[in-house]
């Protein structure tokens, strides 16, 4: 027996559920005939057969390949052609070669409950189908024996409404307003539902700031003594400590000769400040004072008026 591909094996599945699907919405219990000898005869459509002429192309065959004056026939036309099952007597049902379940491409010899079949599958449809001439035959073929699964499985070329369903525009309509639906519904739930979360959380606020509206308010004010209190700790901490700074620029200048200081500015960790001195060593000040270790960027230059000089220091 020619082994399952993995691609043929998820056709097998997909087939399998389709055909649970539609049992499910079109539950039917349809008579399986296994007395009946049918004649078997597949014809594959012809190359540039358009869909519209499928119906008069399948009456044409079922004529031409009738060998019999009197006869019935049970008909199933997939998507590669025309399956015939052709007797001499009217069918008790359909026939169980018909109802079996697809098998994977391969040659077979198949139990059936009054008769074997040499079977060729191709693409899980039946190519060509011979009746053993008896049962005893089995057991000299090189095959493995596989035997018709008819009470649990939908057959192979039984039409399934749902394909036919599917093919009807108002059915897909139908679907898409049944899923517009839906989505409208779940919005409105979710819309609903966060409407009645946030009144519900608003009252809850609200219940909480009557219990403790007292209690949040002495919270407040402590925060904000605290604050007070953190700030009066750390001022100094906060954009430099300007008594510190002048006095380590002072202590610079006070080693060069007698200075005055006219205007003082401090602003963002910068102090700038006019100094007047008849006798300063620039050079040599801006040396000390570099080697201060809480200053940086360091600049002096010359002030419009004689003698007077213009010290920035950024503070680290």
């Amino acid at each position: 027996m020619v082994s399952v591909f993995p691609l043929q094996s998820l056709q097998l599945l997909i087939s399998k559920l389709v055909n649970r699907l539609d049992r499910w919405i079109w539950p039917q219990n349809k008579a399986i005939d296994s007395t009946s000898v049918s004649f078997y005869q597949f014809q594959p459509f012809p190359h540039g057969l358009k869909k519209h002429q499928v119906s008069g192309w399948v009456k044409l065959q079922k004529k031409r390949l009738t060998p019999f004056t009197t006869s019935d026939s049970y008909e199933f036309v997939s998507t590669s052609g025309l399956h015939l099952w052709i007797c001499t007597s009217p069918f008790t049902g359909i026939p169980e070669t018909a109802a079996q379940q697809a098998l994977p491409d391969g040659q077979y010899i198949v139990q059936g409950k009054n008769h074997a079949y040499r079977q060729t599958w191709s693409k899980f449809q039946l190519i060509n189908c011979e009746v053993m001439a008896s049962v005893s035959e089995i057991s000299q073929g090189n095959n493995d024996i596989t035997k018709l699964l008819q009470q649990n499985e939908h057959g192979w070329a039984i039409p399934r409404k749902l394909d036919s369903k599917l093919r009807q525009a108002s059915v897909w309509l139908g679907i898409v307003a049944f899923c517009a639906i839906c989505v409208v519904v779940w919005m409105s739930t979710a819309y609903l539902s966060g409407t009645i979360q946030r009144s519900a959380a608003e009252q809850q606020v609200t219940a909480l700031q009557e219990t403790l509206g007292d209690k949040l308010s002495m919270q407040a004010d402590l925060n904000q003594a605290l604050d007070v209190v953190n700030g009066l700790s750390n001022w100094h901490q906060e954009y430099a400590f300007l008594p510190e700074t002048l006095a380590s620029v002072a202590s610079v200048i006070n080693r060069q000769n007698n200075w005055q200081l006219n205007t003082l500015t401090w602003q963002n960790r910068v102090i700038s400040m006019e100094v007047y001195s008849s006798d300063l060593d620039i050079t040599q000040m801006v040396v000390d004072l570099e080697q201060l270790p809480n200053l940086t960027q360091i600049n002096i230059r010359p002030h419009i008026s004689d003698n007077t000089w213009i010290l920035e220091a950024t503070v680290k």
